[in-house]
């Protein structure tokens, strides 16, 4: 009876684990995708392709956008468009300040985050 128990606290933990993991990677996508701040890693925006998301970057209809934001709108339409590598690669790249975001997407994988992305 208590092997059980066991097993049912043990389902209960993890189901808890798997559902905060999920939230936040989720928040870190989420979170970039609102965030039109000033980009820390321009080197590996730029490497991306994204430099018209830097300050001062002007896309091709003439507007000025900067940040994440930006990059995020490109890795949006990227994963609607079933480019799911180069969308992930740009959502990694908006968490370059921060290691232990960049992990959160890491361990949600390629896959979870660009179904997240089709449905922006």
């Amino acid at each position: 009876m208590l092997h059980k128990y066991t097993a049912t606290a043990f389902f209960i933990l993890l189901s808890a684990f798997q559902t905060t993991a999920q939230e936040a990677f989720e928040r870190t996508v989420t979170w970039s995708a609102n965030d039109g701040g000033v980009v820390e890693c321009p080197v590996e925006f730029g490497a991306l392709g994204l430099g018209k998301c830097l300050p001062g970057g002007i896309d091709a209809l003439g507007t000025l956008n900067q940040g994440r934001a930006c990059a995020m709108t490109i890795a949006i339409e990227l994963a609607k468009n079933n480019h799911c590598q180069p969308a992930f690669a740009i959502t990694k790249a908006t968490q370059c300040h921060n290691a232990s975001e960049q992990n959160v997407l890491m361990q949600a994988g390629v896959m979870k985050v660009c179904e997240l992305l089709q449905r922006f």
